[in-house]
């Protein structure tokens, strides 16, 4: 008797299937084939493949099963398909069962035809979830999670025009209309909805990854080829955002504005808009005046969930203020001193919070 984790118990089997059952496989003899393929039911699935007398599972359906002369085998050939089958669901390998007729017509097809298609099914099913979200249409329960799908769909909304905040008229006027008229536009009504449905839970890997979802909300709110009408939109934004943060008396809802400042901040600097350093220091400033010093911090902003989103802001934007040298050792000593009054904690402590995980 062979142990089965023995080289030599391996080797045996390799041996039996090329030399004894491989060559059996095509006979012509319905009674030897049959049990060819039975007693190769018998083997893994990796090893099944590799001695197929068809270039893929799929052909062998067809040519050895449907057009089979012989019913008698059918059942034998079953096991084998059954072992196959199991293996794809438990592995999800899924070139296994694809037809090389199949192969070789993919091949043909560009890559930019089936990346179109892709794109188009995408902007349908973000299309869907986008707009349900924006009627209120959903249920309460699964508004929350509408609400952080809705983030990232929101780059399925279209580009606005160039001009189209106004034209040449004069200066006090063309800003008056043209705030009103970003304002008006459902991209900014999106940003005032997702700053009281968005809620992140207490999973830090969703905490923390929203942060994307923040970025894209805005991916589409630029001007195309227009710095300066780009910038009217970021500066409306902005400054509303910052009165929500000033007036805001719900924690999560002044969280959520100053991950959006700072989602405003990283889509410019996606877009290459000069306009993204500056902001960055100005957030990263009024940061840490406000949010980092315990002497100033408010009520609501010294609560866990406004901390946690000025710890994920500053972490974000600093990279972004890299010129501004004393405002970066700042940031870090900040992270520095409370890495260090953490350490101090969890020496009496099992359990490490979120914002301990964010300063260090």
């Amino acid at each position: 008797m062979f142990h089965i984790d023995t080289q030599v118990y391996l080797d045996l089997r390799e041996a039996v299937l090329e030399n004894y059952i491989k060559p059996l496989l095509m006979s012509e003899d319905p009674k030897i084939l049959a049990a060819a393929w039975k007693a190769l039911s018998a083997f893994h699935a990796q090893e099944i493949v590799t001695v197929l007398p068809v270039e893929s599972p799929t052909l062998l359906v067809r040519q050895l099963i449907l057009e089979a002369q012989d019913t008698l085998v059918v059942d034998e050939y079953s096991l084998v398909l059954d072992k196959l089958v199991r293996h794809e669901l438990l592995h999800m390998r899924r070139g296994l069962f694809k037809d090389a007729a199949s192969k070789k017509a993919t091949t043909e097809v560009s890559g930019t035809s089936e990346l179109d298609r892709l794109q188009d099914v995408l902007s349908v099913v973000s299309t869907n979830i986008l707009q349900k979200w924006q009627s209120g249409d959903v249920n309460p329960g699964l508004r929350i999670g509408y609400a952080l799908s809705g983030l990232l769909c929101s780059s399925t909304v279209d580009r606005l025009p160039s001009q189209a905040f106004g034209n040449n008229q004069s200066q006090d006027v063309t800003e008056d209309a043209s705030v009103g008229a970003i304002r008006a536009r459902q991209g900014y009504r999106n940003v005032t909805t997702a700053l009281t449905d968005v809620a992140l839970t207490d999973h830090l890997v969703e905490r923390i990854s929203a942060m994307e979802g923040w970025t894209a909300l805005f991916d589409n709110l630029w001007v195309a080829n227009d710095d300066a009408q780009t910038l009217q939109i970021a500066e409306t934004l902005i400054s509303d955002l910052y009165k929500k943060i000033t007036d805001g008396y719900v924690p999560a809802h002044c969280a959520n504005a100053v991950l959006a400042i700072t989602g405003i901040i990283l889509s410019l600097h996606r877009h290459s808009h000069p306009a993204s350093t500056v902001q960055s220091s100005l957030l990263a400033k009024h940061l840490l005046q406000h949010f980092t010093q315990q002497d100033t911090a408010s009520d609501i902003g010294a609560s866990d969930e406004v901390q946690f989103a000025v710890l994920v802001s500053l972490s974000f934007i600093t990279p972004l203020a890299a010129v501004d040298e004393k405002l970066v050792r700042s940031i870090l000593g900040m992270f520095t001193d409370r890495l260090e009054k953490d350490s101090e904690t969890l020496v009496t402590s099992k359990y490490v919070t979120s914002l301990c995980f964010l300063h260090g």
